[in-house]
C-alpha cells in the first residue's frame, strides 16, 4: 500500500452521488478527511471551492495530486486502491466490464431520469411530478429489475461498487415514487438486501434521512403525481 496521505472527500450526504461513495468509503473503511459543501446554502459556488473544482459539484475526492470529481470514477478509484482483498475487489475483467457498464447506466439513464424530478421538488419548489418523467424513471427501475431477476446483485451473484453506486439513485427516487418496491420484486428484494449491509445506515440511510427532511419541508405533505388529463 502506498504512503499517500488520506484522501479529502468533499461532501453533502444529502447527494445521492455522495452517498454512493459513501458507502464505498464505510464498506472498506477507508480513512478520508471530510469537508462538507452545503449544496442548500450554495457553498458549491463559492471561490475557494470552485478553485478546487469548476464544474461545482459533489462528491469531488482529492488525493494527493489526483482530483476527481464523477462519483463513478472515485468509486472506481477506490475499489481499486482500497479495496484488494475485500469482496469489492474487481477480479477479472469481464467482471470490470459488467460493473462499468452498471455505472454508466446509474450515470447515464437511471440517476439522470430521477434527477429531473428531484431537481423540480428541490430547485423550483414543485409539489408536482410530471407522469412521463415517471415513465422514464419507471423504464430504467424495469429494466434493472430484469436484471435482478437473473442475478442476486446488478452484476452477479456478488455485491460490487454498481450496486452502491445504483442503490443511492434508487433510495432516492424512493422516497417520491414509493410504489415502485411493490410494483417491482426483484428490485425490492434486491433493496432490502442492500439495506442489510453494514455499511447501509451512515453511507446512505443517514444522507437519505437528511434529505427527507428537507423534502418534508418543501413539499408540507403536497406532492402529488400529476394526471396526464392535466398535461
Amino acid at each position: 500500500m502506498s504512503t499517500l496521505s488520506s484522501p479529502i472527500l468533499y461532501f453533502d450526504n444529502r447527494s445521492p452521488p455522495v452517498r454512493s461513495v459513501l458507502l464505498v468509503i464505510n464498506y472498506l473503511n477507508i480513512p478520508v478527511e471530510y469537508k462538507l459543501i452545503d449544496l442548500f446554502k450554495v457553498e458549491h459556488l463559492k471561490e475557494e471551492f470552485l478553485k478546487i473544482n469548476p464544474f461545482h459539484t459533489v462528491p469531488c475526492l482529492k488525493h494527493n495530486e489526483l482530483l476527481l470529481t464523477d462519483s463513478h470514477a472515485i468509486l472506481m478509484y477506490l475499489c481499486d486502491f482500497y479495496g484488494k482483498g475485500s469482496l469489492l475487489e474487481i477480479k477479472t475483467e469481464k467482471d470490470r466490464a459488467l460493473i462499468m457498464n452498471f455505472l454508466m447506466f446509474n450515470a447515464t439513464i437511471l440517476f439522470e431520469r430521477e434527477k429531473i424530478i428531484m431537481r423540480k421538488i428541490f430547485v423550483t419548489g414543485s409539489k408536482e411530478v410530471d407522469p412521463k418523467e415517471v415513465d422514464a424513471v419507471e423504464e430504467a427501475v424495469d429494466y434493472l429489475n430484469k436484471i435482478l431477476g437473473e442475478s442476486e446483485f446488478v452484476a452477479g451473484n456478488q455485491v460490487s461498487i454498481a450496486d452502491l453506486s445504483i442503490v443511492a439513485s434508487f433510495s432516492t427516487i424512493n422516497l417520491v415514487l414509493t410504489f415502485l418496491e411493490e410494483k417491482y420484486q426483484n428490485v425490492s428484494k434486491w433493496f432490502k438486501k442492500m439495506k442489510q449491509l453494514p455499511c447501509y445506515e451512515k453511507g446512505n440511510q443517514e444522507g437519505l434521512n437528511a434529505l427527507q427532511e428537507v423534502m418534508d419541508n418543501i413539499c408540507q405533505g403536497e406532492l402529488k403525481l400529476k394526471s396526464k388529463s392535466e398535461m
